[in-house]
């Protein structure tokens, strides 16, 4: 999780072009398409495995909706080639998020990683306060542990590991209100009590 101000966005992979998830040979290992992709409308689109997808966005919304229970701060979940708030398209190239996914897509002996940025902290601006800071990591944290718990099984390795619930209780709950831990437990558990 690369953890940025300011915009008030969970994003996922990838961010050089619209996610497409029928062509594996359009993707950009594929030299072919060098110079061809990062624009809204091209014939390009960069390949995702339909399953990642789905659980990128899935775990993306799942944080998101766990920081609108702190506070009623909305978060946006989307793919980091957009900025719907403001209808552009914004291509990006380089950026840790889409380097650690592609790490296992390039060579699949390396541990899959999805990997993705939060840009924090939506109405306090670039610079925000400590005092505006305060909320803000509440809402982060929150975030942060309904992302942990999201964490598919085949991602974990012995050297990474998601916390416990247990762990998550003990560490994190303190910190959190009941109305945020209600939203960061999965469906089907009772949350403890705050």
């Amino acid at each position: 999780m690369d953890i940025h101000s300011h915009g008030g966005d969970l994003l996922y992979s990838w961010g050089d072009d619209v996610n497409q998830t029928t062509t594996p040979d359009m993707n950009f290992t594929n030299a072919a398409w060098d110079g061809k992709r990062g624009v809204d409308g091209d014939e390009y689109g960069e390949y995702i495995n339909g399953c990642d997808q789905a659980q990128v966005k899935a775990a993306a919304e799942a944080a998101c909706a766990a920081i609108k229970a702190v506070r009623g701060q909305p978060y946006l979940a989307y793919q980091s080639f957009f900025l719907p708030a403001l209808g552009l398209t914004y291509p990006t190239s380089g950026a840790s998020d889409d380097w650690s996914f592609s790490r296992y897509f390039t060579n699949q002996s390396n541990t899959k990683v999805r990997a993705f940025t939060m840009e924090f902290g939506a109405s306090e601006g670039f610079f925000p306060t400590w005092t505006q800071m305060v909320p803000i990591i509440k809402d982060v944290d929150a975030g942060l542990v309904r992302f942990c718990l999201e964490a598919p099984a085949d991602i974990h390795t012995p050297l990474v590991k998601v916390p416990s619930q247990r762990f998550l209780l003990r560490h994190l709950a303190p910190r959190l209100s009941a109305r945020a831990l209600g939203s960061v437990w999965s469906v089907g558990e009772s949350p403890p009590r705050a």
